[in-house]
């Protein structure tokens, strides 16, 4: 690992706990015992370290696998990778707002928040349908109702981690909880059935969250 890649962990890892406002270069030159100098070398701004930090969120989401035909189980461990990914990179979507004031500075930071959450609206969006077409969702009222259900489901999970707000496992457990309550109630007969057979293996998920 380079001294570069030690420095946007170490960066992310004080973005999820305080805030991306609330963290100087100083704080991150001490959380590493390093000299500010040893920071800004590589990083000579703060915004730089948030550009970094931005290239390497859009890495690892263009990584993630987007199947959109998936089983009652399948969808699960969907939504366990995608939680995976919110924890590792909490500060960046749930404080949105915070970000977007310091955009002049980020560069295209909003732009690419509000990227990512279309593209995962889109993505949920277009499972719900197929659920739909395969009988494991009721067909929902209106034509938008599968895309209201999918913002709902992003918005739970990408503002789930606040700065500053300890992040017990058991919260994780609590937000796959919130998540199949939204869903349970449009499950048909077939999707009710998936989701008892599939029990015990979301209980495990619970666990690995």
């Amino acid at each position: 690992m380079t001294a570069k890649d030690e420095i946007l962990i170490k960066a992310i890892e004080l973005f999820n706990q305080y805030g991306y406002e609330s963290v100087t270069m100083r704080d991150i030159a001490n959380a590493m015992h390093k000299s500010v100098g040893n920071i800004t070398y590589h990083y000579p701004k703060k915004s730089d370290l948030m550009s970094a930090i931005g290239n390497l969120i859009y890495q690892d989401f263009h990584s993630l696998q987007w199947q959109s035909k998936l089983d009652i189980h399948g969808f699960h461990e969907k939504l366990m990778e995608m939680i995976q990914f919110q924890r590792r990179f909490a500060f960046y979507f749930s404080n949105i707002i915070a970000l977007r004031k310091y955009q002049s500075d980020t560069g295209d930071t909003s732009d690419r928040q509000l990227a990512v959450r279309e593209k995962l609206i889109a993505y949920y969006t277009e499972v719900i349908r197929n659920f739909e077409a395969e009988g494991i969702f009721e067909t929902l009222p209106e034509k938008e109702s599968s895309r209201y259900l999918a913002e709902g489901i992003v918005l739970i999970i990408l503002s789930w981690k606040y700065p500053g707000i300890p992040e017990p496992v058991a919260r994780y457990k609590e937000l796959l909880k919130i998540i199949w309550t939204v869903i349970y109630p449009n499950l048909t007969q077939k999707g009710i059935m998936q989701f008892r057979q599939e029990g015990e293996k979301h209980e495990a998920g619970y666990d690995k969250a």
